[in-house]
């Protein structure tokens, strides 16, 4: 077992590496992170509420299991230790088998109802980041669990031409950063965790030219103002006053192209900066760790193929879809590295959906 005060006196060092995102999913990733001015299905609930107003039928997503999870999962797990990957002491236990390799895993749930121009979800999610350096000196964690639910309305103008979107999200969170001795024992999340629940609010716009092409731009105000977990002690673990970080404002800015390519067949293609009025010097030095750029091909609404490129890292997937199921496949690379100092970490999305 370890001191309380080594968890505090290190927190800051775990803060370096991936950009964590509210939502994130399989399609979105797919194209490279894109989705400012893309998103057009029951998403737009968690990603960008002026993406509602792009819906031409409800949707109502009654079970939707993704897995997120890191390509050398194998150098890692056999099946007879698959249940080490949701508890801190097994994957510490994983970890130490392989230092110097990260392992990342995302578990998400996202029923929601969508309807042109609104929009109800709730969405539940659990990552997991850690290593172990190449010493086998230190173990590096993180983790993140949000319950949250969310509804958003758009305001639709012009036949269009002009989405104007509000959401509301309420968010219980519990949040682990850390560096821990490798030799570790006993690392449950009741120890370790800050929790809080907080009420955050999105807004968005969206511009869309009536001309060959539909040109569109678009912006997201995320979390505005910022969004604190101040309004109860949580509803999990009760750990007093350990709140999770403040979640502050965060513009995203993108604009995109919908080609026709042929009679059952389009196109789209975007480029997005996300956080685009960052003040962190580092970061606003690294424009390609915010940069975002992707297309997808949609062949009779049955078939899509996506390909992008999310902060200098390709990313490809599939999706199968019909009036009652999605299946959905992406390989991606995130940057968990520092700014101007990047490392890939190769990942893979699975998900199915089923919905009405």
């Amino acid at each position: 077992m370890f001191a309380t005060m080594t968890i505090a006196s290190t927190a800051s060092t775990a803060a370096a590496g991936e950009i964590y995102e509210f939502y994130n999913g399989a399609r979105t990733m797919a194209m490279g992170g894109a989705y400012v001015t893309t998103v057009n299905d029951e998403t737009a609930v968690f990603h960008n509420p002026g993406g509602l107003g792009r819906l031409r039928d409800p949707f109502f997503t009654a079970v939707d299991p993704e897995i997120d999870i890191s390509a050398n999962l194998t150098d890692f797990v056999r099946l007879n230790s698959v249940g080490k990957l949701t508890s801190i002491q097994g994957l510490l236990e994983l970890l130490n088998r392989n230092p110097g390799k990260h392992f990342h895993s995302r578990y998400q749930l996202s029923p929601s109802i969508a309807l042109p121009n609104f929009g109800i979800g709730m969405l539940v999610n659990w990552k997991f980041d850690g290593e172990v350096d190449p010493t086998g000196t230190d173990f590096k964690f993180r983790y993140q669990n949000d319950y949250a639910g969310a509804i958003a309305y758009n305001l639709r103008l012009w036949d269009g031409i002009v989405k104007i979107g509000l959401s509301g999200k309420l968010i219980n969170r519990v949040e682990i950063e850390t560096t821990a001795p490798a030799d570790s024992t006993g690392l449950e999340v009741k120890d370790l965790a800050s929790e809080g629940m907080g009420l955050g609010v999105d807004g968005a716009l969206i511009l869309t030219a009536p001309v060959r092409y539909l040109p569109s731009f678009g912006v997201v105000v995320r979390d505005i103002g910022h969004t604190a977990f101040t309004m109860t002690d949580g509803m999990l673990y009760q750990v007093g006053d350990r709140r999770p970080r403040k979640q502050e404002q965060k513009v995203d800015a993108g604009l995109s192209f919908s080609p026709i390519l042929g009679k059952a067949t389009r196109a789209t293609l975007a480029v997005e900066i996300h956080d685009v009025m960052t003040g962190d010097e580092a970061e606003r030095g690294d424009l390609m760790r915010r940069f975002h750029g992707g297309m997808e091909i949609n062949i009779r609404d049955f078939f899509f193929l996506r390909g992008g490129y999310n902060q200098k890292f390709w990313t490809a997937g599939f999706e199968f879809a019909s009036e009652r199921f999605q299946l959905q496949g992406t390989a991606y690379g995130e940057d968990i590295g520092a700014p101007n100092n990047p490392r890939e970490d190769r990942r893979y999305i699975g998900k199915f959906s089923l919905r009405f």
